[in-house]
Parts: C-alpha cells; sequence; structure tokens
C-alpha cells in the first residue's frame, strides 16, 4: 500500500491517513483499526472511489462528520467516524471512556 495523504488536527490527536493498493482506495486513523474503502463512500460522497474519498476528506476536515475515540486501559484507541452516536453509547463497556468530536472541536467525553 502507497501512503497517498496524511492529515494532522490542531490538536494533534487525530491523523487521517489515505492509501491507496491498486485501484483501491483506503482511508482511516492512524493507530486505529477503523477504517473504510472508496467504494464503499458510493453514493452518498460520489460517483467513483476517487471522488468519494476525497469529499469523505474534506466532509471530515470540514467538521461535517462525527468521530468516535473509544478508550480503554491499555489498549490502543479505537477511533473511527459514525454516524449515531447513540448507538455507539448502547455498546459501551464499565472500563471505556467514550469520547466525540469532530476534526478541529476539542473532545466531549462521555463518561456515561
Amino acid at each position: 500500500m502507497d501512503l497517498k495523504q496524511k492529515y494532522v488536527s490542531d490538536d494533534g490527536r487525530l491523523t487521517l491517513i489515505v492509501y491507496q493498493k491498486g485501484d483501491d482506495w483506503i482511508i482511516g486513523f492512524d493507530g486505529s483499526e477503523w477504517h473504510t474503502h472508496g467504494d464503499l463512500l458510493i453514493p452518498e460522497y460520489g460517483h467513483s472511489p476517487t471522488i468519494a474519498i476525497e469529499n469523505f476528506i474534506k466532509s471530515i476536515l470540514e467538521d461535517q462528520e462525527l468521530i468516535a475515540i473509544s478508550e480503554f486501559p491499555d489498549k490502543p484507541p479505537y477511533i473511527s467516524v459514525i454516524d449515531d452516536p447513540e448507538l455507539v453509547r448502547k455498546y459501551k463497556l464499565p472500563e471505556e471512556t467514550l469520547i466525540f468530536r469532530t476534526w478541529s472541536e476539542k473532545p466531549k467525553i462521555n463518561q456515561d
């Protein structure tokens, strides 16, 4: 896989990475297992994987996407773009700390 783009939030907490492997475009957060592929973003973000990835990145960087950071003691954080924070809260484990934020805003910790 070839690293194509890398974006770091102003607070340094988030690093968005974009890879290309052949015709496949992959986007995720550095250090987190979560990722998605350009073809999975069609048609919501564009009519081709390349355009969909570009529009998804723009949507994240312009604070139009909600980002969840799930933290457990002694484990790397799981960082993902989410649609439904209530669904994420529903499955929160007692030892888990959830943080919801957008790209440029300060995190809001939710320990419910």
